[in-house]
């Protein structure tokens, strides 16, 4: 056994990097550092009962010299009696259609094709030629770029769904010479040459000068601290997770937190939390850096309890005390349809958020006027006859700017906008909120609107020979009156709720 597979399978055993593996793939790019890894996987894998395949992206990025590759990889595959899958993607295309760069392009499409062998069973992991050197390029890379406390923590040895890293003890030169001691051949990417690219500023320039001025194993001592940032970033993770199912609430497609919760922790735990969320919402922080995680953080520090924050693959809006994160790699958030119904008892008709359903139900009093009129307290009916002098102009739809409601003996009514303040009712709560609107020539009423009832002059009195009552219900048939009911309807299926802050606000 050579002493360098005796090092790498000595860092597969320390980082259990492959229990419970029976089949295993090598991600092979035809470089020196796949060529060398593919060669050790071919000595390891048979004396432990290991399945080995191979696996190369053509990028088409450098044209017939990527063919070349692909090619050769073929050849190298054949020698070594390891069975290959080709997979070719025109990376520059994708980078265009996405607005990723041609890096993260291509990074995204080689996880995408090995994470579908793993996902399908073909393999358990997939192992990649990362190294010691690109551990130190990496950490410097991501200090430069201002990435977090994370930075230093660079290449993990391992990263979901199965891709393992079990070269990351041994540097360029070491690998370079394994192979030359066995005349083995490997291709080389010009373009990695090219200083155009910051990592290749890097390792051509950067990491040489520091090397030669600062220390000559900087190298090794960036690999060794990653590796204690590492440890440090597993246990964060770990009680990061243990945050997260604490202090956010997941709606299915939107997240939400509460401010007061955040701002009593600690900056760094609130810098984790973030980041944790945001890699959550966009699937990886690939292009999510340190002031990114600030301008979130700015949302729970300021004051006022408004406003948002566009970033990448993520849209985060504040509104009273309570910041909502959503998914969305536009930068939009979307806006619902608000089509206006027309109603005329019985009726049970879908509120224009989507969110409940709203009946209504005609009904003659009787001897039974004082069960009735306790009942619309509630804000549940509205009288006979002043629904029919509208002669069928009812129409459920989305509350409007400069709607007014009269739920009380103002004249005029307050605005809708104003009502939702006091009652502190989340912007994004806001719209597809429904109302029930009547016409009457160039005139229109608001006759009720969720969680405030039926306006004033609307409301039965004992003479009313009918009623019309209306009735709203969420998705879990729970019947909904009044903003504390709704709010808590909304905090159980959506986000928190707001409910304990509104207590007194309504008369």
């Amino acid at each position: 056994m050579g002493p360098l597979r005796e090092r790498v399978e000595k860092t597969i055993d320390r980082r259990r990097l492959l229990k419970g593996v029976s089949r295993v793939g090598a991600a092979v790019s035809g470089g020196a550092d796949s060529i060398a890894l593919l060669e050790l996987l071919r000595e390891i894998c048979p004396d432990r009962g290991l399945e080995l395949r191979a696996y190369h992206l053509n990028h088409r990025l450098r044209g017939e010299a990527s063919d070349a590759d692909e090619r050769f990889v073929q050849e190298v595959a054949e020698r070594l009696e390891v069975p290959l899958e080709v997979r070719s993607v025109d990376v520059a295309a994708l980078a265009e259609e996405s607005g990723w760069n041609l890096e993260d392009a291509g990074r995204r499409a080689r996880y995408q094709f090995f994470g579908e062998r793993i996902a399908d069973g073909t393999v358990d992991v997939v192992a990649t030629g990362h190294h010691l050197d690109d551990q130190a390029e990496t950490v410097l890379f991501r200090v430069l770029r201002g990435g977090g406390s994370s930075a230093p923590a660079g290449i993990r040895d391992r990263r979901e769904p199965g891709i393992v890293r079990p070269l990351l003890d041994l540097d360029r030169a070491e690998l370079r010479a394994y192979l030359r001691e066995r005349s083995i051949e490997w291709r080389e990417d010009l373009s990695n040459q090219d200083p155009r690219w910051a990592r290749n500023r890097i390792r051509r320039d950067l990491l040489p000068q520091l090397e030669r001025d600062w220390n000559p194993n900087l190298s090794r001592a960036l690999a060794r601290n990653a590796r204690i940032a590492a440890d440090e970033e597993d246990y964060w993770s770990a009680e990061t997770e243990r945050l997260l199912k604490h202090l956010v609430r997941d709606a299915g497609g939107d997240w939400f937190l509460d401010v007061r919760e955040l701002r009593d922790l600690h900056p760094a735990v609130e810098r984790r939390l973030w980041r944790a969320l945001a890699a959550r919402v966009r699937g990886d922080l690939s292009g999510f850096d340190a002031d990114h995680v600030e301008r979130l953080r700015g949302l729970v520090r300021r004051q006022e309890g408004a406003g948002a924050a566009e970033l990448p693959g993520l849209v985060a809006e504040r509104s009273f005390d309570t910041v909502r994160v959503s998914a969305c790699a536009n930068g939009q958030l979307p806006v619902e349809d608000r089509a206006e119904i027309a109603v005329e008892p019985p009726a049970e008709l879908p509120a224009p958020d989507g969110r409940t359903s709203i009946r209504l139900e005609r009904f003659r009093l009787g001897s039974e006027i004082e069960s009735y009129t306790n009942r619309y307290r509630s804000g549940r009916f509205c009288s006979g006859p002043a629904w029919d002098r509208f002669g069928g102009q009812v129409r459920l739809r989305s509350w409007r700017p400069g709607d007014r409601f009269n739920a009380s003996s103002s004249e005029s009514g307050r605005k809708v906008k104003e009502l939702f303040h006091q009652a502190r009712i989340p912007s994004w709560d806001r719209a597809g909120w429904p109302v029930l609107a009547a016409s009457n020539g160039a005139r229109e009423q608001l006759i009720w609107m969720r969680g405030f009832g039926v306006a004033r002059e609307f409301q039965p009195g004992a003479d009313d020979p009918s009623v019309v009552r209306l009735e709203e219900f969420d998705g879990q048939g729970r019947q909904i009156s009044g903003i504390e009911n709704w709010l808590a309807s909304v905090s159980t299926s959506r986000g928190p709720s707001q409910a304990s802050s509104v207590k007194g606000n309504l008369s």
